[in-house]
């Protein structure tokens, strides 16, 4: 019986939307990661952009205590800022499903919005804090100049919570 085994993608330079990312990005830039998860944007991301700023945001206490880690192991911690909160529509503060890691396949599934329901497995709901991003930016973080959005299903609320920064820079 001959079987066929797929290749797994494990270099992230063979991810072809990492590299579309990085291909947006230069040298002294400020990229916001929404929806950070462990790092692996962040920490390219800081790479590329050098003296550049990434500003990470990820509202899993777990996954933002791994992204910290991941950024400190690679030597980037002094160019990401780990922002504990998710960004959408409204500041303030929402109940978010996390999913035990093990029912997970890449990423983690978790998300503001429950896309992700499954039969015979229950999320923890914790709550977290959530931040628009024009607020944020209006409160003095440097305005991005690439925003990098994963949120499993609530990208339009970030986006919605960001219409002045993509009111002004495009």
């Amino acid at each position: 019986v001959e079987r066929t085994h797929e290749k797994e993608n494990r270099d992230p330079a063979e991810d072809p939307l990492l590299s579309a990312f990085l291909r947006h990005l230069r040298p002294g830039q400020s990229v916001f990661d929404v929806g950070g998860f462990v790092g692996i944007y962040s920490i390219a991301g800081a790479r590329r952009t050098g003296d550049g700023q990434v500003i990470a945001f990820e509202p899993v206490p777990a996954s933002a205590r791994l992204l910290r880690k991941h950024c400190q192991l690679n030597g980037v911690s002094d160019r990401v800022r780990v922002v504990e909160a998710a960004c959408s529509h409204q500041s303030g503060v929402l109940g978010m499903p996390v999913w035990p890691t093990l029912t997970t396949t890449w990423g983690s599934g978790n998300a503001l919005l429950n896309v992700y329901p499954r039969q015979g497995v229950e999320p923890t709901w914790i709550p977290v804090c959530t931040v628009r991003l024009d607020d944020f930016v209006r409160a003095g973080a440097p305005p991005p100049d690439v925003i990098k959005i994963d949120v499993e299903g609530a990208e339009l609320w970030v986006l919605e919570g960001a219409r002045d920064i993509l009111k002004t820079r495009r």
